[in-house]
């Protein structure tokens, strides 16, 4: 399961991957992302939000086979 979730991680945009890395492996708030990447707390948000849908359903049709 961890090696679907990797490649998953390893296909979503450069910045929703980024996102996803400093939120889930630094465990960083959205704040420090936000300083770090020079953005909106808000767009960060909805970038992490967007790459979790993104994961959910390649993980999704990753399990189809």
């Amino acid at each position: 399961l961890r090696y679907y979730l990797n490649r998953a991680i390893d296909k979503l945009p450069k910045r929703q991957k980024t996102i996803v890395l400093l939120r889930v492996q630094q465990m960083l708030s959205y704040k420090e992302i936000a300083e770090i990447l020079k953005c909106s707390e808000g767009n960060c948000k909805s970038a992490y939000h967007n790459a979790v849908i993104n994961l959910r359903e390649m993980m999704k049709n990753e399990t189809k086979l």
